[in-house]
């Protein structure tokens, strides 16, 4: 006589299992490479902003006090903001963000409160806001 409780190999219960589980995984592990990569993706349009709104801000802070008020742009608008090694480093392209530049006054009247902002275009949100505070240069 054989004894059944020494048979080998799987069951088919066992192997559907072991395939489910298996799905389930490499479906998750997908789902996280995407999420991964909109998070890159992100990061990366942040620095591009980031390093927009400082060359911004410089060539604000160069023209002196800024006059109250709010204006916008985009980064086509002749604003000399791209070196050629910027062309070389940046993937991204610049056409895609917009900035606003809103200058407040604060209690001191001879200073300004300047807030350069830089966000994707056709976004609500800012990927940056840089603050700073200009010395008026006699202007009121």
């Amino acid at each position: 006589m054989t004894d059944d409780t020494s048979r080998n190999g799987f069951t088919l219960l066992e192997v559907l299992v072991a395939v489910t589980i298996l799905g389930v995984a490499v479906v998750s592990l997908a789902g996280l490479h995407a999420r991964n990569i909109r998070l890159m993706n992100r990061s990366q349009d942040m620095n591009v902003a980031a390093m927009l709104a400082s060359r911004l801000t410089a060539s604000t802070r160069a023209r002196g006090a800024p006059d109250l008020g709010t204006t916008q742009g985009d980064f086509d608008e002749g604003l000399a903001l791209r070196t050629r090694s910027d062309r070389e480093f940046t993937t991204t392209s610049e056409d895609r963000f917009v900035w606003q530049i809103t200058v407040e006054p604060t209690l001191e009247p001879t200073i300004r409160e300047v807030t350069v902002s830089v966000r994707l275009r056709g976004e609500e949100d800012s990927l940056v806001d840089l603050t700073y505070l200009s010395g008026d240069t006699g202007r009121r």
